[in-house]
This record gives C-alpha cells, structure tokens and sequence, in this order.
C-alpha cells in the first residue's frame, strides 16, 4: 500500500472511532468522555512526528471539538477580522497578499 493511500486508511480509523465513540459516549459520566479525549489527543501529538500527518491531527482535534464542546463547523468563519479594525497599513498588505495568494 502506498504512503498516501496508508495516511487516507489512518485517518478515515480515526474519524470512525471518534464518532463511533460519540455515538455511544456515557451520557451521565463525563470523566469518561474526558479520559477519552485525552487519550485520543496524547495519539493525536504523537502522530504529529509525521508533517504529513498534520492535517489528519488538525481535522480529528477539530472534530472533537466539534461533536464534544457543540462548536459549529464553520467557527473559523465567525472569528475572522475586519480588515477596517487592522491599524498598520504593513499589516494590511501582507493579509491582502495572502489572500490573493490564497485565491491564485
């Protein structure tokens, strides 16, 4: 199996045992849920040795955070900036640069 179709196999386990566990989490035991995720994340900064793995840690401690702490989805979204409230123009720039960047 080649590394990028291993790393895909890895990171769909993940999702399901996360929302597996989710779907059957005690409801009325909440250190268990805690000890849960503390596991998961100590598996989460372990997998970070491998830089192609740093979106699956990203994407599976968002998830958690999602499905445990009722964050929506787009919560990225709603914290953004507003380009008026930035008061060094060097500052503007590089953010307008980015995005461009982004967009190309």
């Amino acid at each position: 199996m080649n590394k990028k179709k291993m790393i895909k196999s890895i990171e769909n386990d993940l999702y399901d045992q996360i929302i597996a566990f989710f779907e059957q989490k005690p409801t009325n035991q909440k250190t268990e849920i805690e000890k849960w995720k503390y596991q998961v994340y100590l598996k989460l900064m372990k997998m970070m040795d491998q830089p192609e793995e740093k979106l699956v840690v990203r994407n599976a401690i968002l998830l958690i955070l999602s499905l445990f702490n009722d964050i929506p989805a787009d919560i990225y979204d709603s914290k953004g900036i507003e380009l008026s409230d930035i008061s060094s123009p060097n500052q503007k720039r590089e953010i307008i640069s980015r995005l461009k960047e982004e967009i190309d």
